[in-house]
């Protein structure tokens, strides 16, 4: 996905969605030209970058299926944007069957197992919660506040004046929660437990907060993602 939709798609979902509803629909000649070019150059062309857009609009009318199935609408739509690519480079030129209905056809496998995985993962967590079920954790992550891109980053000015033993710290870690939790399905069975993974993407978190640079254009919490991971990735490693 080109930086410009990146960059709207982590930090206003309208105006992503207005976006790329602008975006004009390729005829047949089109797309195979595109397609043509990118199984030639590769995905990192203009040409890739216009495929996607014009197609993205199919990855967010096809999200709508999967959206109360435990993944947000932007990890839907990049998960969806990810398999888009993909089916370029893996689409038969010569076949019969449509690009659109390959790479639907992708998305849905795609978007059946990481749902599935989400859910599996949920009720691992459940069975290794010491403090916690599963449906008070759910509760809890479900009340959670969505912050805005201002209230986010006055939080985030007061822990890096405060420390992260302060108030404004925990109302972080509750909203940004449910991302520490997706992030930590991704790291099951490597041998630490789902809890120390929660606890090591929070610690991430943290440290996120203290170095995050204010004047960012990235939203916080695409900035944090990294040092969650970190932390998860290093928890495993100091389990070996």
């Amino acid at each position: 996905m080109d930086t410009k939709l990146k960059k709207l798609l982590n930090e206003d979902i309208d105006e992503f969605l207005k976006e790329i509803s602008q975006e004009h629909l390729l005829s047949a000649d089109e797309e195979t030209a595109l397609i043509t070019a990118v199984q030639e150059k590769g995905l990192d062309c203009e040409e890739a970058d216009r495929l996607e857009k014009a197609n993205l609009r199919f990855v967010v009318s096809l999200t709508g299926q999967y959206r109360n199935r435990g993944l947000s609408l932007v990890e839907l739509i990049t998960i969806g944007a990810e398999e888009l690519r993909k089916s370029i480079l893996s689409y038969d030129l010569n076949s019969d069957t449509k690009f659109i209905t390959h790479f639907v056809a992708l998305m849905r496998v795609r978007f059946e197992k990481d749902c599935s995985n989400y859910v599996q993962f949920l009720f691992n967590f459940n069975n290794s919660m010491k403090d916690k079920k599963l449906d008070e954790y759910l509760e809890e992550i479900g009340k959670a506040e969505i912050l805005s891109i201002d209230e986010e980053l006055k939080l985030v000015k007061a822990v890096q004046a405060k420390g992260t033993d302060c108030d404004e710290m925990k109302r972080l870690e509750k909203a940004d929660g449910r991302f520490v939790a997706s992030i930590a399905k991704q790291y099951k069975d490597q041998g630490v437990t789902d809890m120390e993974l929660i606890e090591a993407g929070i610690e991430g978190l943290r440290r996120a907060a203290m170095k995050f640079e204010l004047k960012s254009d990235y939203k916080f919490i695409a900035y944090a993602v990294w040092w969650i991971r970190q932390a998860m990735l290093q928890a495993i490693e100091e389990k070996k």
